[in-house]
């Protein structure tokens, strides 16, 4: 036992000593070694994308919260300037000084007043510091508060609508006035005082924002950040911190030339300890470390041969042989071991060997797009990929059963079938075509011939055999087809010509074969596209007019077909820039209708006349849509008069309310809410409220009644409701107005 030890440990000392071993075992650490520092910067590089691309949406977010929550801000503005041009009581204010010239009495100046007082007030809105109400050619100015003596007339000089951070004296060129209001730096939002739906300017609606909320609201928001900026048309609105980093930027989706940017500190993206990443690497060291055995026991393995040779050498059976010719044949035969070990042992075998067009997985993905160029091209050139002929082509067939029901999807299923049983009956030795389902509705043909392959005559034999084999004209077949090729590397390309030739069924309609046009990126991409298209669109869907609508599209599909460039890239710019507007169309219709519509992009096969359909389809179901949420127009004056009767009638009832007038009437909140405005100029709680308390008012001034009973006769269940109303119409508390 103890010689057994003893040259077991000789053995092992003598495997070290061996240059052979040690090289061996060398190479196997080195692959190792490669293996494991290709798993860590993948596995690094992974993690780093990950956690970059996290940060970035996280910081994009951000930016789109911002963005949001001032366009908010916007609304609130925009909300105000419309009830300020609709409002009756400003409109009386108007005509008395401009229009009839008379002087200001106190009450309209004080009804005046306290409209601002309401509208900004209904805006719900703590940002909004004051409201500046601005005639043309008159020296007053009127906010929620007062009005205020300006030092010359107001003219209009100002671009409007526009946002802009300043001091309303520089704005209006008003130094001299002493005011607070307008000597303090605000964000200013601006627009025309239209005079209610008169077109003409009548002067300048001015919305004062606090500055510091605004920046208080941002900073709250972006809570990370290296700066921000604000600003419309190139001009600045609202700005802080450095601009440096990463810049996150989003349009506003309320006024298309204002910006938001918020900047992002580089070291913001730096990624810190990850413990995912630690255990990543740790699991592939320990397998590294465990094929470092492996390589180890195989080294002992495969080294016994030569093993053998040493002692057989060592042993003196070649002492005769000089050593330099001893050395030399043991050269020899290690070399011959060597070759032998890697011929037996698979190193010069080759691992693939693949015709390209038999249905094997690699085929599907290089179709599909799964297979990367990269490794695309490593397989060509190892020769891991045979060409099996000299020239191919690819094509890919659309299959459209117009029919309706359960039976549509059958039908396709048993063209797909007649599609691959026809193709095997056009193969020949010379030429051979093989068929790759890519869904229920789509199949490559793949044609590989020895000789250029006569592609017209081919596929247009292919399409009518096809359709008589079908036999059935509810069934419409139409083939792309893309250019002869000799090169496999442009597989993938090939794959790409033939959609892009498949997409010639947008103008020229289905059943037919279209071919591959490399001279089609020359076209001109002109195309005819209103430039009132958005305004026309806006207006019809608010008129609720499917007349205008229909017509619309009716002009823009005779005008494209008739009189431009009826190219498919060139349609296709057309289609994505009325999809674009019709989404934006309808995003306004969703903010102020409260209707619910959704499109989707057509990117499947399909004709121009089916894609407009689907948009004629889709402007009809909105129209719909409105039309549930409005009565009919004969109707309306007459529910109108009725709705305005009765709460005249019960404003001193209790149980009135927008949920006891809609039940009534039989229509929804918002459409009382929109009668209010349209006939009184104010809301319905504006209106109530005010009736009541000027009821509450007389009473006050003609009987001894209580304070509680005065405020149940008024129709207040609630005594201090009652007088936080008062007081917010009359200025005064009730007991000290009696």
């Amino acid at each position: 036992m103890k010689r057994f030890f003893s040259n077991h440990i000789f053995m092992h000392n003598k495997l070290l000593k061996s240059r052979l071993f040690i090289r061996m075992f060398l190479s196997y650490l080195l692959i190792i070694s490669l293996f494991f520092s290709v798993y860590s910067i993948f596995a690094t590089f992974q993690y780093y994308s990950a956690y970059q691309e996290d940060l970035r949406r996280k910081y994009e977010l951000k930016a789109d919260a911002i963005g949001n929550s001032m366009d908010f801000e916007l609304l609130s503005a925009q909300h105000i300037v419309s009830s300020i041009n609709g409002s009756a009581t400003l409109r009386n204010l108007y005509s008395a000084i401009l229009v009839e010239g008379k002087a200001v009495n106190s009450y309209l100046l004080y009804q005046g007043l306290q409209e601002l007082k309401n509208i900004k007030a209904s805006s719900n809105n703590y940002r909004i510091y004051n409201i500046i109400l601005l005639f043309k050619d008159y020296d007053r100015a009127y906010t929620a508060s007062s009005a205020i003596h300006l030092n010359h007339a107001y003219t209009l000089g100002l671009e409007r609508p526009f946002v802009k951070q300043g001091r309303v004296s520089d704005l209006l060129d008003a130094s001299s006035v002493g005011d607070i209001i307008f000597n303090t730096e605000y964000v200013i939002y601006g627009d025309e005082y239209s005079y209610s739906t008169s077109a003409m300017e009548k002067g300048s609606i001015l919305v004062l924002f606090n500055k510091k909320n605004l920046e208080q609201k941002i900073e709250q928001i972006a809570e990370i950040y290296t700066g921000y900026r604000i600003y419309h048309d190139k001009n600045m609105i609202l700005e802080k911190g450095t601009f440096t980093g990463n810049c996150f930027r989003v349009t506003s989706s309320v006024h298309p030339e204002i910006y938001y940017e918020l900047y992002v500190d580089f070291t913001n993206f730096s990624m810190g300890f990850n413990g995912a990443l630690v255990i990543t690497l740790t699991i592939g060291f320990l397998v590294s470390a465990a094929f470092a055995v492996l390589a180890f026991v195989l080294s002992l393995r495969y080294y016994s041969p030569i093993g053998n040779i040493e002692r057989f050498i060592e042993s003196g059976e070649l002492e005769d042989v000089e050593q330099e010719e001893r050395e030399d044949e043991f050269g020899t035969i290690i070399k011959g071991i060597q070759s032998l070990l890697g011929e037996n042992n698979g190193y010069r075998e080759r691992m693939i060997h693949i015709s390209p067009y038999a249905k094997q997985g690699m085929l599907h993905g290089i179709l599909n797009g799964n297979m990367e160029q990269d490794r695309l091209r490593i397989l060509i050139d190892e020769q891991y990929i045979d060409l099996k002929r000299s020239y191919f082509a690819l094509a890919l067939t659309n299959v459209v059963y117009q029919g309706t029901g359960k039976t549509s999807s059958l039908k396709q299923k048993d063209a797909l079938m007649l599609i691959q049983s026809v193709c095997q009956e056009h193969s020949f030795a010379e030429m051979q075509i093989d068929c790759y389902v890519k869904d229920i509705g789509n199949v490559f043909l793949i044609v590989n011939s020895d000789e250029m392959i006569p592609l017209e005559k081919v596929f247009y034999d292919l399409h009518r055999t096809i359709c008589r084999e079908i036999d059935d004209d509810s069934c419409l077949i139409t083939i792309g087809v893309g250019q002869v090729e000799d090169n496999i590397e442009r597989l993938s390309e090939a794959c790409r010509d033939a959609m892009q030739a498949l997409d010639g069924m947008l103008t020229g309609g289905r059943n037919t074969v279209y071919f591959y046009e490399p001279d089609r990126e020359k076209d001109k991409r002109e195309y005819y596209f209103p430039k009132d298209a958005q305004g026309r669109l806006l207006k019809a869907f608010k008129e609720n007019n499917s007349k205008d609508l229909h017509a619309f599209l009716d002009e823009l599909y005779e005008k494209n077909t008739r009189d431009y460039d009826e190219s498919p890239d060139t349609v296709r710019l057309l289609l994505d820039e009325l999809h674009v507007l019709t989404l934006h169309v309808l995003k306004n219709i969703n903010a102020f209708q409260t209707t619910r519509i959704q499109i989707d992009k057509i990117d499947q096969a399909a004709t121009l006349e089916e894609i407009f359909s689907y948009y004629h389809a889709i402007y009809e179901t909105v129209c719909k849509e409105l039309t549930s949420l409005l009565m009919p127009k004969k109707d309306i004056e007459k529910l109108d008069g009725e709705i305005l009767a009765c709460m005249e009638e019960n404003y001193k009832n209790p149980e009135l309310s927008l949920a006891f007038l809609s039940e009534r009437f039989g229509v929804s909140n918002k459409y009382i809410s929109m009668v209010c405005k349209n006939h009184l100029g104010k809301t319905y709680l504006q209106y109530v409220q005010e009736k009541r308390i000027l009821y509450a008012a007389e009473l006050l001034q003609t009987t001894e009644k209580s304070i509680e009973e005065i405020a149940a006769e008024c129709g207040y269940s609630n005594v201090l409701t009652f007088r936080r109303n008062f007081k917010s119409i009359m200025n005064v508390n009730p007991g000290d107005y009696r």
